[in-house]
This record gives structure tokens, sequence and C-alpha cells, in this order.
């Protein structure tokens, strides 16, 4: 995928890899380091039972300072 899936906070998702013995499949969230997975494995992505405080550093949102700069 190329764009960003959202959920609902309460969804539960299982995925599998379905493909032969032959064929390596590897798993990468976020762009961390990618993990080898075997046919058989199942994947759950569910929330997460910590959370993380975010604060906002600037007035302008990301994308009217990136439009800026983009701009010159």
């Amino acid at each position: 995928f190329d764009r960003p899936l959202l959920f609902n906070d309460s969804s539960v998702i299982e995925v599998r890899a379905e493909c032969n013995k032959n064929t390596e499949v590897y798993l990468t969230i976020d762009g961390e380091r990618s993990v080898k997975i075997e046919a058989d494995d199942k994947i759950t992505i569910k929330r997460a039972d910590i959370t993380a405080k975010l604060m906002r550093t600037h007035r302008h949102s990301f994308y009217k300072t990136l439009s800026e700069k983009m701009r010159g």
C-alpha cells in the first residue's frame, strides 16, 4: 500500500501471508527494521495499551509550513 489506512481504535486486524514455502516474506512497520515471517504466521494489529502525549511546537500546521518552504 502506498497510502495510510485508518481503522477504528477498537478494531483488531489479522494479516496472513499467503505464499508457498519457497517465497520469503518480510514485514516492515513504520519504516523500521524488516522481520521475516513464515507462511503460517499470523500478524495481529490492535490498539496498544500505552499512549503517547503529543505537543504542537508551532502555530502553523505541518502542511502549511511545508507549503511555505516549497514556495521559497
